[in-house]
């Protein structure tokens, strides 16, 4: 049985070490593949809502804080992801990877939804409309959550 604590800082450190990796490749693959929000989600559904929030939190500011963006932005909007992909995992049956898909993906729009609203908010532009890549981030996050958690799953049956 691999620990909670461990498993939660090394989702959070490869997350930062993808961010840096997609970001020295091409600026457009981080809006992509937010690597933060794999981590929150999988997190999330393996632990539950209180871990994914917590998470979610952590992920956030560490998003915000390589992005150079606002401050917080990013904390907000993955807190709420994370609480509600883990409230919804225990909840619903997320057993099989398409049930699993599919909540993820919802989530992961919905935390889109709210980052840009914030992001418009403040910045007084739509970044929906400046870069194409973030309307394929949804989908690259829920795909990568669901390997990872089905992944973990298969090698940790009792979790």
């Amino acid at each position: 049985m691999i620990r909670k604590g461990f498993v939660i800082f090394l989702a959070l450190t490869v997350a930062a070490g993808l961010y840096a990796l997609l970001s020295s490749m091409h600026p457009s693959l981080v809006l992509m593949v937010n690597a933060f929000a794999v981590a929150v989600m999988f997190i999330a559904v393996i632990y539950g809502e209180v871990e994914g929030a917590a998470v979610g939190t952590t992920a956030g500011l560490i998003q915000d804080a390589l992005s150079h963006s606002v401050f917080g932005i990013g904390g907000l909007s993955l807190t709420i992801a994370g609480f509600l992909a883990g409230w919804i995992s225990r909840r619903i049956d997320v057993g099989t990877f398409y049930r699993c898909f599919v909540m993820t993906l919802a989530v992961s729009l919905m935390q889109l939804i709210i980052w840009a609203l914030f992001y418009a908010l403040i910045f007084g532009k739509a970044l929906l409309y400046t870069g194409p890549a973030v309307y394929l981030q949804a989908g690259f996050t829920a795909l990568l959550s669901s390997i990872f958690i089905k992944l973990f799953k298969k090698l940790n049956p009792g979790v």
